[in-house]
């Protein structure tokens, strides 16, 4: 199956820009971490290791031999609604683990795979509010669809591939730059590290440059990013994920916050969070150095697409499909709770944290609504903080009695609630 359909890719000349490599398959724990057949750039090379081959995917292509493995179902078709009633969750699953690496590895606004079963086959788009799915078509008897989209997606340049337009490959001064800063900064805590930082440096993945416009003075900032320490383990959603960034205006290290936040009019951006907290002199919150939305080359905003297509006679009805529009924060850097020296720190960084929900409440008419020991961190004098306002809310008069009644504290898996 896999080397016919190279075969005929190649012979019948439909990808020019593309090549399609067949892959060894690796499994873990009976999962195949990666798909048999994948499409690449023509100038890109062999990938050399796994991770290279997650670096520089451009099509997914899943393969599966059995008409109870489908990833969808059609409604309209009887039988196929039959066969998914007895069929196995487990190549959506396999397939949704692609798309998560592939996101992961790569910067993307949204991503495109094919998926086949026998002689049928389904193009899926992701991004992150979900898939859209074609009804399932066979590709032996009407090879002009697959044929016409492999062909128009070989001719599209990266953003109409799904990557993200603000982002390009770092130059290698700039890599040497990002390297030896994080380097140093780690080597400064000794042998007690920040968990999960040591993973910035990991060669398995591209090191790029984020470039952010800053909407206000018109100037544009760029960041040098590798692996991000933290990250959502989810296609879809918020995807936040969480870098150590070389800022290479001002020269030094910084965190950048990469996350997809929901389009609500009735909600505050994590940017508009921040203006307020700061208009209204609220302490011990993080020192925001830029916070923008993320915009197409066209200068729109990168937002998701899937919930536009929840509501037609053939989607699935989704109704609580929101659209997510692309967001970064860059913030001086924090370090966790765990880093903390002596038990008066901890105390503290609790005093700090209460005090800034209260003036947040009271000055700025803002609720957190997510509180918990991962965003209580340390500034760079140890000092508590309150980070990560994405879910927070700004109060009308009408809504602040109720608000009032309760507020609830994570700690390490409980929760506890008092009244204010």
């Amino acid at each position: 199956m896999y080397d016919s359909l190279i075969s005929a890719i190649k012979k019948s000349k439909i990808c020019p820009r593309m090549v399609f490599r067949r892959l060894s398959s690796i499994t873990q724990d009976d999962i195949a971490l990666r798909p048999d057949l994948a499409g690449f750039n023509a100038n890109d090379g062999e990938p050399s290791d796994n991770a290279a081959v997650w670096s520089s995917m451009q099509l997914c292509i899943d393969n599966r031999a059995e008409d109870a493995f489908d990833v969808a179902y059609d409604p309209n078709d009887r039988e196929s609604l039959r066969e998914s009633e007895g069929g196995s969750t487990k190549p959506l699953g396999q397939m949704i683990h692609y798309v998560r690496e592939q996101m992961s590895h790569q910067h993307r606004v949204f991503m495109f795979s094919l998926h086949t079963v026998h002689d049928s086959a389904r193009l899926i788009r992701w991004d992150r509010m979900g898939a859209i799915v074609t009804e399932a078509f066979n590709f032996v008897l009407q090879p002009q669809i697959l044929a016409e989209f492999l062909f128009r997606f070989s001719l599209l340049g990266p953003e109409g591939r799904g990557l993200d337009s603000s982002v390009e490959l770092a130059g290698p001064q700039e890599c040497h730059e990002f390297t030896e800063a994080v380097a140093n900064y780690l080597d400064s805590f000794g042998e007690r590290k920040p968990p999960h930082f040591d993973s910035t440096l990991d060669a398995s993945y591209p090191t790029c440059k984020i470039h952010i416009d800053e909407s206000c003075s018109g100037e544009r900032s760029s960041f040098i990013v590798r692996r991000p320490f933290s990250e959502i383990p989810f296609p879809c959603g918020r995807a936040t994920r969480g870098y150590i960034a070389w800022d290479v205006g001002r020269k030094k290290l910084v965190f950048l916050k990469d996350a997809w936040r929901p389009e609500e009019s009735s909600r505050l951006s994590e940017k508009e969070a921040y203006e307020t907290l700061a208009e209204h002199k609220v302490p011990y919150v993080p020192a925001v150095l830029i916070a923008e939305d993320v915009h197409s080359s066209t200068g729109e905003p990168q937002r998701t697409v899937t919930q536009d297509y929840s509501d037609i006679p053939f989607g699935s009805r989704c109704a609580h499909l929101r659209p997510h529009i692309h967001h970064r924060i860059v913030q001086e850097l924090a370090l966790p709770l765990v880093m903390m020296r002596r038990s008066k720190q901890l105390v503290q960084a609790i005093r700090n944290t209460l005090v800034a929900i209260q003036a947040a409440y009271q000055d700025a008419k803002i609720l957190h609504r997510d509180i918990s020991m991962g965003n209580i961190m340390l500034d760079s004098n140890l000092n508590g903080i309150l980070n990560d306002w994405d879910r927070a809310i700004q109060l009308s008069v009408s809504e602040e009695h109720h608000a009032a009644r309760t507020v609830c504290l994570a700690l390490d898996g409980f929760a506890f609630s008092d009244s204010i």
